[in-house]
């Protein structure tokens, strides 16, 4: 068989099965507990977070979740900034997992402002910025690379024209379809506030992803029931898929 469809998923790559599978065996222990072996899987999030860190060139500003995709990062970052009342916009074309937590905002009387109008070949029209001071709107959320259309948003171009027309808004950008295709450069954290990662588009496992935030921001927990993860993402981590992520 010939696949094509590596915008939908990816195969594994081999090395990643046998890093999962020997995670698996070994990692079983809860991180959160205090015996050895909770504390072995604990060091094995730790050094894969230094890892991950390193590979992306994050600042020291920005944090780690660890999720179960593109999105729960979306949903986390948007309802957990957003909600109940600060305004967010975006352009419309959107992955569903931006658009649709963005309309639940309607649910607390906080319309989202959708910015069709004002893209060319599905890329936000720079001198459309100049409005979000309007409203104000906090938050812009953006496709880094369109899941349908392929077409790129340049996140430093879209940046510096935040801080000159709306300083107030802060850049969301879902960069589930750009991984492994644009590098990913000191210059993109310093120009979003938040990004997404999803490991089953670049030959990873299914289940694991990323959402790397500027940790100056306070996020409402979208899952409760425990303070793993600065308490922003309740849950027993899962050792193997973070290790092969």
């Amino acid at each position: 068989m010939i696949y094509f469809d590596n915008a939908a998923t990816t195969p594994m790559d081999p090395g990643v099965v046998e890093v999962l599978n020997e995670s698996m065996r070994r990692d079983f222990a809860n991180s959160g507990t205090v015996y050895k072996i909770g504390l072995d899987a604990h060091n094995r999030i730790r050094e894969a977070s230094e890892t991950i860190a390193r590979a992306l060139d994050l600042p020291p500003t920005h944090r780690l979740i660890f999720t179960s995709g593109g999105s729960e990062s979306n949903n986390l970052f948007i309802k957990g900034l957003c909600a109940p009342d600060k305004k967010a916009a975006c352009l419309g074309l959107e992955h569903p997992s931006v658009v649709e937590p963005l309309n639940s905002l309607k649910g607390f009387g906080n319309e989202p402002r959708i910015l069709l109008d004002h893209q060319k070949e599905g890329r936000l029209d720079l001198d459309a910025v100049a409005g979000l001071k309007e409203s104000p709107v906090r938050l812009l959320c953006l496709s880094h690379v369109n899941n349908e259309l392929g077409t790129v948003n340049d996140p430093q171009a879209v940046a510096a024209a935040l801080q000159s027309q709306s300083p107030q808004t802060r850049l969301f950008l879902d960069g589930v379809q750009a991984v492994g295709k644009i590098p990913l450069t000191p210059e993109l954290w310093r120009s979003c506030a938040g990004y997404s990662i999803s490991a089953h588009k670049i030959n990873g496992p299914k289940g694991i992803g990323l959402l790397i935030y500027d940790s100056r921001l306070v996020l409402a927990p979208q899952i409760h029931g425990g303070q793993q993860q600065y308490g922003v993402r309740a849950g027993t981590m899962p050792v193997p898929l973070i290790v092969a992520l």
